[in-house]
């Protein structure tokens, strides 16, 4: 499982810095936006499903620690963080070029 969240905040990570740095002729400036904006959900949403599942009186919740805990809070801030940055970025950019999509189409 940890596994999965390192590779969802790889794509998350990746994908912001190549939007933000990568040559426009490379690469449609919408694939490194929708990489992040995967990433940061995949974060947000399966971090705060273990926070439900610890606040739940459950066997899972009773063997969870607190650093885990401030793990899974880590991830939904994280996400929701980078998903809200994504969305600003692409709003303030919106009027002057589309920042979806590269200079040659």
């Amino acid at each position: 499982m940890e596994g999965a969240f390192l590779l969802l905040a790889v794509g998350t990570v990746g994908g912001i810095l190549l939007w933000a740095f990568a040559p426009a002729r490379r690469l449609p400036r919408w694939l490194p936006a929708a990489v992040a904006v995967v990433g940061s959900a995949g974060l947000a949403g399966w971090g705060a499903w273990l926070l439900v599942v610890e606040a739940a009186n459950t066997e899972a919740a009773q063997q969870a620690t607190g650093l885990m805990t401030l793990t899974h809070v880590a991830q939904v801030a994280t996400g929701l963080a980078v998903l809200g940055v994504v969305v600003r970025f692409a709003r303030t950019h919106a009027k002057r070029q589309s920042p979806w999509v590269s200079a040659s189409g």
